[in-house]
């Protein structure tokens, strides 16, 4: 086996491994399927028809038309192209309202947004790390253009009511000239939920290829009505004119193998699994060590997540120990340019920075064992043990 895969690696939210199945049908595209997709001659075609294969692989994994998906180079750019892309639209700013617990990619293009004269109501989640849909729907003023919630948070893998929001947003534009939009980063729900855009009455929803065992540098942007979007790059006309720019054929065709992938009924199963070794290492966790909690609701959480507060540590000090250990953890979000800093995230669901400090995230997934979970149950037991001396 693969040495990654026989590590203790328990960083699955931040990036999964690119599966078997999944690279074994994108090498052909690196090699001998090179061409370009816009060329007309038969090795353009040949990219071309993989392209559209693949596309309809995601469009049936979002259980929405082809049509609806346009394909950019990761989460990033597809929470960057739905924000920016709709604003674009009005000619004067207004009101955005985001779940506070957002992803940075989404944080940060509010922020941008700001600074340009829109208006950003930020909405707090209970102390569960989960976002009411009452809050959200009470925030709506009259000038408010877009709803951005996510539907798993990416550091303590809390499920958001996507649903009942979208429900209540349509309600409102029933007695509304000008409807609310609304944005979901699905990015981290993809590898364990089943994503229905219909039903989730979605305008815009971001998964990305790598965090679900596809390759990175690929994501996906599902759009219900282009006309609500404007591109941000331009030459080419791409996409439906929405994101110029050769088609990077290799990662489309990885982020149709990973959806079929991860609807197969071999993976469902494993996913079944990932929710027991969950449990059994909370519980091996919390015998072992005094005092841990669990950070964010234990029920609305999605199977491969652990979020927990040891008290006394210090993240910035402790994963340095763990990756020498040869344990390999996160404390929040992989995007932060390797820094280690308080989440965000829990602060916002009323916790205090030290507490934040005290926190990090576990998280499992495909080749997760549970060997490779009591060593790591040992050595982070061990490991607060000494410090609790020192």
């Amino acid at each position: 086996m693969n040495e990654s895969l026989e590590a203790m690696y328990f960083d699955y939210a931040a990036s999964t491994p690119v599966h078997e199945v999944v690279l074994e049908r994108m090498m052909p595209y690196f090699s001998s399927n090179y061409g370009n997709s816009s060329a007309v001659h038969t090795y353009g075609r040949r990219a071309l028809d993989a392209i559209d294969a693949a596309r309809l692989s995601v469009a049936n994994f979002l259980n929405c038309a082809a049509a609806h998906i346009v394909f950019t180079s990761g989460a990033t750019e597809s929470n960057n192209l739905a924000i920016f892309g709709l604003v674009q639209n009005y000619s004067q700013p207004g009101n955005i309202v985001v779940s506070s617990i957002e992803h940075v990619s989404v944080r940060e293009v509010v922020a941008e947004l700001e600074s340009r004269g829109w208006s950003v109501t930020y909405v707090q989640p209970t102390d569960t790390g989960v976002i009411e849909c009452k809050d959200v729907l009470d925030a709506i003023r009259s000038d408010t253009r877009l709803v951005s919630c996510m539907y798993v948070n990416n550091e303590i893998g809390t499920i958001q009511p996507i649903s009942e929001l979208a429900a209540g947003l349509q309600s409102i534009n029933k007695n509304r000239e000008t409807p609310i939009l609304f944005h979901c980063d699905a990015t981290q729900a993809a590898p364990y939920l089943r994503i229905n855009a219909q039903e989730c009455g979605v305008d815009f929803l971001t998964i990305s290829g790598h965090k679900m065992y596809g390759p990175k540098g690929i994501g996906v942007l599902y759009v219900r009505d282009k006309k609500t979007l404007s591109p941000m790059v331009f030459g080419g006309a791409h996409e439906w004119g929405l994101r110029s720019g050769t088609l990077n054929t290799p990662g489309i065709i990885g982020i149709g193998a990973a959806c079929d992938f991860v609807q197969s009924s071999e993976y469902k199963d494993k996913l079944n699994e990932i929710l027991v070794m969950r449990d059994s290492m909370l519980e091996q966790l919390t015998v072992a060590i005094p005092g841990i909690e669990l950070n964010g609701s234990k029920d609305a959480r999605v199977q491969g997540i652990i979020n927990v507060h040891i008290p006394g540590i210090d993240v910035e000090t402790f994963i340095p120990l763990l990756d020498a250990a040869k344990v390999y953890v996160s404390a929040g979000s992989a995007c932060a340019a390797g820094s280690v800093e308080p989440s965000l995230v829990l602060m916002s669901a009323g916790n205090s920075q030290q507490w934040a400090t005290e926190s990090f995230r576990l998280s499992l997934g495909l080749y997760t064992t549970q060997q490779q979970i009591a060593t790591a149950v040992a050595v982070i037991t061990n490991l607060v043990s000494s410090q609790a001396k020192n």
